[in-house]
């Protein structure tokens, strides 16, 4: 008995050396997977290990709070050859399995302060139990609104010193709409964290399972051809139900008050045809929101499109040889199309869904170009055709500091600025 408490003592001395960064997994799938790449950028920047959990399934959309295994959905071996990560139940290990009670050292915020945004429940949903001193609930110094200069790395590192195990919750937090697109992937950096993320984001690779479905889908479903490939998604979550209501004029006026993007509804099918063209191809994929998908497969036939969809009779991963331990759900189902659409020609979608900002990081990882990516887009002279994802960020004045209006919102928190950027 003796010899086995010195042993787990001795493990508990060795790991506490070790620094580590666990993600909250918060919002649906590709939020949590951006977040997972925002704090593999700040675990880089701080000389940290990150440390990757289970993603918890979109309530939304699977009603479901099964978790989604790290290890069953992702190209581990390679993301651990890029960046230095451990799972969950790695670090379990390293803490003397049952002898760590999973009480965090310390909680790190990357979000506005807004008891609406710092749920303790996000830290016990997820197995976790948040740290007894109150000090340990720390304001990063590091955040999309205050910046990542030198001095506020070595403040930050300071801070979190005498902890070892420290979650982290950040939406965005690190880089301002690092969810948004290509993220900073395809703009310049000017500090350490953009170019953290840049270095390390691309490491987040599906599973060669789901890229090998995604080829055999192309091959029997898409008859093997060169194909376009669009995500269409009405923004929040409120706007998919009003997307399905009887076309009325209150269904106009409730996309114009409710949607963030109102203006897809009426371009999306025009700008997917423009494409086709453009790349002189004829075979169309469609990823969408389930709710929506009879909405968007009649607005398409109506300009005489006829798409193809992912089923879930598609997603067999025995065929590739695999035995999962995560659920078949509409958010596994919606990783393989999103492995489809990294493999078009052409790739369109919506800049205000998460799920796009994966697919298009994902196809620059791959060495996709990015003029072959584009984004459905709400100004004058783009009513019947996409705009590419470089010419976004060059029309949209992109700044990973975030924008005037963005920042503005942030005062009612009581974030205050002492200037702009520019």
């Amino acid at each position: 008995m003796g010899v086995t408490v010195a042993l787990i003592a001795l493990a508990l001395a060795v790991a506490t050396d070790a620094a580590y960064l666990i993600p909250f997994m918060w919002h649906g799938p590709n939020n949590q997977i951006n977040t997972i790449k925002e704090t593999l950028a700040l675990a880089k920047v701080l000389g940290r290990t990150t440390v990757l959990p289970d993603l918890q399934s979109h309530m939304f959309t699977d009603k479901s709070k099964n978790s989604m295994r790290f290890k069953d959905l992702f190209d581990l071996p390679y993301i651990k050859e890029h960046a230095d990560v451990i799972l969950l139940e790695e670090l379990e290990a390293k803490l003397g399995g049952s002898a760590w009670d999973r009480t965090l050292d310390a909680v790190l915020y990357m979000v506005p302060p807004s008891p609406m945004k710092r749920q303790v429940s996000l830290i016990t949903d997820q197995g976790f139990r948040p740290p007894a001193d109150k000090a340990a609930f720390i304001d990063s110094p590091v955040t999309s609104w205050t910046g990542c200069s030198e001095e506020q790395v070595a403040q930050l590192k300071k801070l979190l010193e005498p902890h070892s195990v420290v979650g982290v919750q950040t939406f965005h937090g690190l880089i301002y709409g690092s969810h948004w697109l290509a993220g900073p992937l395809a703009t310049s950096c000017t500090d350490a964290c953009c170019q953290s993320f840049k270095d390390r984001a691309p490491a987040v690779r599906k599973a060669s399972w789901i890229y090998a479905l995604a080829d055999a889908f192309i091959h029997d479903r898409l008859g093997g051809k060169p194909f376009v490939a669009a995500h269409v998604r009405p923004y929040p979550d409120p706007c998919v139900r009003i997307w399905t209501q009887e076309d009325t004029p209150k269904r106009t006026e409730n996309i114009n008050e409710w949607c963030n993007n109102e203006y897809l509804i009426d371009r999306f099918a025009p700008s997917i045809k423009h494409l086709l063209q453009q790349y002189g191809v004829d075979t169309l994929f469609i990823m969408t929101h389930p709710r929506v998908r009879t909405v968007v497969e009649g607005i398409l036939h109506q300009a005489g499109l006829q798409p193809v969809f992912m089923e879930m009779a598609d997603v067999n991963p025995e065929l590739a040889g695999i035995q999962l331990s995560t659920n078949l759900t509409f958010s596994l189902l919606a990783m393989v199309e999103e492995a489809v659409c990294a493999k078009s020609k052409a790739f369109v979608g919506t800049k205000e869904s998460s799920m796009t900002g994966t697919i298009i990081q994902d196809r620059l990882g791959h060495g996709v170009p990015p003029e072959d990516s584009y984004s459905f887009f709400r100004r004058e002279g783009f009513e019947a055709k996409p705009v590419t994802v470089p010419d976004w960020y060059r029309l949209s004045n992109y700044s990973t500091t975030g924008s005037t209006k963005w920042r503005q919102s942030l005062t009612k928190y009581g974030i205050k600025f002492d200037e702009e950027p520019a």
